[in-house]
């Protein structure tokens, strides 16, 4: 988490449920929860966060005190989330709406109508490219442009044509770097697009 942290600047850091005891056994029998909980994980749900408080108050209290089965399982039933300090809430990018950008994609390619999905990817990507102010994609290297027509029917679900013109050099460049050779540079210059995020969560609502 740390290199993560300072290759690429990750500030969030997401614990699923079978990690510590969602159809589980092994998680729930060694209380995995507590690992987390210790590294600074924290359960989503306010309601599981109290519990998780009064547990761990519980333990401070007696050594000798675990969890039951029941209480981790119960424990266990939401996200476990690493927020550090410099996070901001308007980064978060809920984990679900991955799932969501899939289908907008979807939906796009879907929507232009082209007899197949080729025809149907080259309109979708002569469309992401006007509304984005790329002039000419050809200039681009084919592994630039690869990496351009498989996120275009995101970037379309967006409605790039209403962004202002101060925020397009940056996606941009990121999507040049998408198909670049380091996935950190990538990656480093995607969490800098906050108004796209802000974009993507507006569409995935």
């Amino acid at each position: 988490m740390r290199v993560y942290h300072h290759l690429v600047g990750c500030t969030r850091f997401i614990a699923n449920p079978f990690q510590f005891g969602a159809g589980n056994s092994e998680a729930l029998r060694t209380g995995a929860y507590w690992f987390y909980y210790r590294l600074g994980f924290r359960s989503v749900s306010s309601a599981i966060r109290n519990l998780a408080v009064r547990e761990h108050g519980r333990m401070r209290r007696n050594r000798g005190y675990r969890s039951s089965i029941s209480t981790l399982q119960r424990l266990a039933s939401c996200d476990m989330h690493l927020t550090l300090p410099a996070a901001r809430a308007r980064e978060y990018f809920d984990e679900d709406w991955f799932e969501t950008t899939s289908m907008l994609a979807t939906q796009v390619l879907g929507a232009v109508e082209g007899d197949t999905r080729a025809e149907s990817e080259s309109k979708v990507v002569k469309r992401a490219s006007k509304e984005l102010g790329i002039r000419n994609l050809d200039k681009w290297s084919k592994p630039e442009q690869d990496a351009f027509r498989k996120l275009a029917p995101v970037l379309v679900a967006t409605e790039p044509s209403s962004w202002p013109a101060s925020e397009k050099p940056l996606i941009r460049k990121t999507l040049r770097a998408k198909g670049g050779i380091l996935e950190s540079r990538y990656a480093r210059l995607l969490s800098r697009n906050e108004f796209l995020f802000s974009k993507l969560r507006a569409a995935c609502r």
